[in-house]
């Protein structure tokens, strides 16, 4: 696996980081396990993929996407018919929150 995700590397110019869990953390553990190379002040944009997830991702639109829109993320999403085993990501237009904890939904 490390060989395949090396060539990767070099065939895209990008650096892949795996975190792996020894015990299993929930959801973002591996995520929580990897905070300090997310955190690492570059302010460089980066991807964070679950690798259970098999999907042919369009990263440099993506990215571009995030370039030209700014904001703190861009998530990619997707439809499932039971969305309640995933998490639910509201689509709708939002206002900008007054704090993180109050986001009001326009009509």
């Amino acid at each position: 696996m490390l060989n395949f995700l090396k060539e990767f590397e070099a065939k895209l110019g990008i650096t892949i980081t795996c975190s792996q869990e020894i015990e299993p953390l929930g959801t973002a553990g591996p995520i929580a396990l990897a905070r300090d190379k997310l955190i690492d002040g570059s302010g460089e944009p980066f991807f964070v993929v679950n690798s259970d997830v098999i999907s042919e991702y369009r990263f440099k639109e993506i990215i571009e996407f995030y370039k030209t829109h700014g904001g703190e993320a861009s998530i990619m999403v997707t439809k499932v018919d039971e969305p309640s085993k995933y998490g639910v990501i509201v689509s709708l237009l939002w206002t900008s929150p007054r704090d993180k904890w109050r986001v009001r939904r326009e009509a």
